[in-house]
């Protein structure tokens, strides 16, 4: 259960200007979680939501006060239901991938290899993915197996379209994603 009184945030910087607040106990330790995490501590600031950051510990990232982080300066939700990203934000991303932990979200794989979405972060929620959605396939490519994340870099690079395969709920649905 979260110390709601007790809890204080300390802003994350993880790059392209994208801010979180890390929570903790105190400051020491919102500090160095943020710094875990992969982030730059910066200021306090006064407290944390009352979620404690959604994790069962109490502390985590949470979009309390003084956060900065909105997944919709990155991403944009077109009529044709493409997603546009904005290619910076895209490239950091995919060269440290633990970015997506910073933002809350967390990659796991199901014993077949097959990777899944733990939890969704603001981002994850922004590019239309969900809560145990599992990654089939990029551009038709399967993603199955351990080695499979770190061959989607050389898979996506140089990319400005690409289809991103799930299974939501046992059906396969298609994300089309446009970078620029």
């Amino acid at each position: 259960m979260c110390l709601v009184n007790l809890e204080v945030g300390v802003e994350c910087h993880v790059g392209l200007g994208i801010t979180k607040v890390q929570c903790g106990p105190d400051a020491n330790i919102a500090a160095f979680n943020c710094s875990e995490g992969g982030g730059l501590p910066g200021d306090v600031v006064p407290h944390c939501q009352e979620d404690g950051g959604g994790d069962e510990a109490g502390s985590g990232t949470t979009m309390g006060s003084g956060a900065t982080w909105d997944p919709l300066t990155f991403v944009e939700l077109e009529s044709t239901g493409t997603r546009v990203i904005d290619r910076a934000a895209f490239e950091l991303i995919l060269d440290d991938l633990s970015l997506l932990e910073a933002d809350a979200t967390v990659l796991r794989t199901k014993d077949d290899g097959t990777w899944f979405i733990a939890f969704a972060g603001e981002l994850c929620e922004a590019l239309g993915l969900e809560r145990f959605d599992e990654l089939a396939a990029v551009n038709g490519k399967d993603l199955s197996g351990l080695g499979a994340m770190p061959e989607l870099y050389d898979l996506l690079q140089g990319q400005g379209t690409f289809e991103l395969t799930i299974v939501r709920g046992g059906e396969r649905v298609l994300q089309s994603y446009r970078l620029e």
